[in-house]
């Protein structure tokens, strides 16, 4: 967390329900959401927690989220 900077390229993290997956995962995530949108104001962080799936299993229903984001992330730069 020390080395992170508000000139990261954006991020999208994603991981399982804290009730099936390592619930160390998701709160390290969290946190790391956290510090880059309210320490290091890094507008361009998106986390997400997939319920009822574990670390792999959150991949599928999360890349038409991705998408999404993508295409709204180049929506909003080009419109910078």
């Amino acid at each position: 967390l020390s080395y992170t900077d508000r000139k990261l390229p954006p991020l999208y993290l994603l991981c399982g329900d804290p009730a099936v997956e390592w619930p160390a995962r998701v709160e390290e995530n969290q946190l790391l959401a956290a510090m880059l949108k309210t320490v290091k104001d890094h507008n361009t962080v998106e986390f997400r927690s997939y319920a009822g799936k574990d670390h792999g299993g959150c991949v599928v229903p999360a890349v038409e989220d991705i998408r999404k984001w993508i295409l709204e992330e180049k929506k909003s730069s080009a419109a910078k």
